[in-house]
């Protein structure tokens, strides 16, 4: 009995000290820092902004399969999501299997020798995650180099020197003096952002129409709206029909009766049964 009694206290000595250290622990844990909360809604909205641009000019398959591989990619390099998105819809129109004239290959259209400098095999050439992030690095250093060259220039001629290297090669900035072209201007101008669809709403059920106190009386044969043109004809006259011509045609009778045995009387006066 007195071991069972030293056990149990023992137990909630135990539990008693776990407890104090998870509460000391807590008390001493790093708290998040005030703007994580705000780089997430930044993270979201870029989101957001690169999958309906992308889903606007190439369906929604397409903005789900590359949209989370150009975010990463250009927070990677530090470049703007959407100007990766719309680089890779001139480059290749989002087809990961584009393959130029000069042999350009993949998204980004990236020459092989940039593979083989850095020694990656054939197989992963066309591997959207490794050609996006390989051409956001070559632009990045690009940028770099025209930035470090040309140090009083704004963001923006930076960028349209950047992409005339990127698309020409660096020589044709540095020797050949083309700081914008084109395709540059094309590249940077402020993409369309579809807005997102609504929600579609749940369908709002038609009311059947209300019942009519002349809709419960059926209507008489005698009251219905028959074309006058028609009925021009009394009863007992006829005339030949005026488009019979060599042809066997029997001729027509127009009638306007007054009782509805008389229907019956000329169907017997002229043998019809």
């Amino acid at each position: 009995m007195a071991c069972l009694i030293k056990t149990n206290s023992t137990r909630r000595r135990t539990l008693r000290h776990l407890l104090a250290i998870l509460l000391i622990a807590g008390a001493f844990a790093p708290t998040p820092p005030a703007f994580a909360g705000t780089e997430r809604a930044l993270q979201v909205q870029l989101h957001d902004q690169v999958f309906r641009f992308i889903e606007g000019v190439k369906g929604k398959t397409t903005a789900r399969r590359f949209t989370t591989l150009i975010l990463a990619s250009a927070k990677k390099h530090g470049l703007d999501p959407l100007l990766v998105a719309n680089l890779i819809l001139n480059e290749s129109s989002f087809n990961p299997k584009a393959i130029s004239p000069m042999g350009a290959i993949g998204l980004m259209q990236v020459m092989p020798f940039h593979y083989t400098k850095r020694r990656i095999p054939i197989s992963k050439w066309h591997d959207p995650a490794i050609n996006i992030d390989l051409g956001c690095q070559i632009y990045a250093s690009y940028f770099a180099m025209m930035e470090k060259r040309y140090p009083d220039l704004t963001a923006s001629a930076l960028h349209h020197r950047a992409l005339v290297a990127y698309n020409m090669g660096p020589r044709a900035v540095i020797s050949r003096g083309i700081y914008r072209s084109r395709y540059s201007q094309k590249v940077l101008q402020k993409p369309t952002v579809v807005a997102a669809d609504p929600r579609p709403s749940r369908p709002v059920p038609i009311p059947p129409p209300e019942a009519r106190p002349e809709d419960a009386e059926p209507i008489r044969w005698d009251q219905l709206p028959l074309s006058s043109t028609a009925m021009s004809f009394t009863f007992g006259s006829e005339r030949p029909d005026l488009l019979r011509v060599g042809h066997p045609l029997p001729e027509m009778l127009f009638l306007v009766p007054s009782e509805p045995t008389e229907f019956l009387r000329a169907g017997i006066e002229r043998g019809t049964p």
